[in-house]
């Protein structure tokens, strides 16, 4: 984990062998794609940063599991290209192009529904047949995705559409 980092020498760590990288809280503004890829990355927290897009995964053929919430970050179609990604924590995000999630292997998915404005999008999710545990910031860290879809319809989730 590094943290309080404001600037960070990335050609440095895009050479290391790193599995996971941890930047909670970190001023950070962005990772920069003119440095050699992170072949073997495989889980990137970005919680509370200052990094608003996600060009960047493009680097990260290896990602499995991204943390951006509380990050400036809407749009998702980045996301398109990481195959293996199983796990996206987006909590406290007006996320954007939830479609793109839809041709992804996930497995865990942490939103904020109440924050989507595109209550069609949202609804698209129910086609994700890998799809086991989605939950909003406040509920069980476990939840099934069945139960989420219970409570939106119920209207237990406030929903931007």
């Amino acid at each position: 984990r590094i943290e309080g980092a404001s600037k960070l020498d990335w050609a440095v760590l895009a050479g290391l062998p790193l599995e996971s990288i941890d930047l909670t809280g970190c001023p950070l503004s962005g990772i920069p794609l003119n440095v050699r890829s992170f072949p073997r990355l495989q889980n990137l927290i970005l919680k509370d940063t200052g990094v608003s897009e996600l060009s960047f995964v493009r680097l990260m053929p290896m990602l499995s599991s991204l943390d951006i919430s509380g990050t400036g970050i809407t749009d998702l179609t980045p996301l398109a290209i990481c195959r293996r990604l199983q796990s996206l924590e987006a909590e406290r995000q007006p996320l954007e192009n939830l479609r793109t999630l839809a041709f992804l292997p996930l497995a865990r998915l942490t939103i904020s529904p109440m924050l989507i404005p595109d209550k069609a999008a949202l609804n698209g999710l129910k086609s994700l047949k890998t799809l086991r545990v989605l939950r909003a910031p406040d509920d069980p860290k476990d939840q099934p995705a069945p139960e989420f879809w219970k409570k939106l319809e119920a209207g237990i989730y406030e929903t931007g559409g």
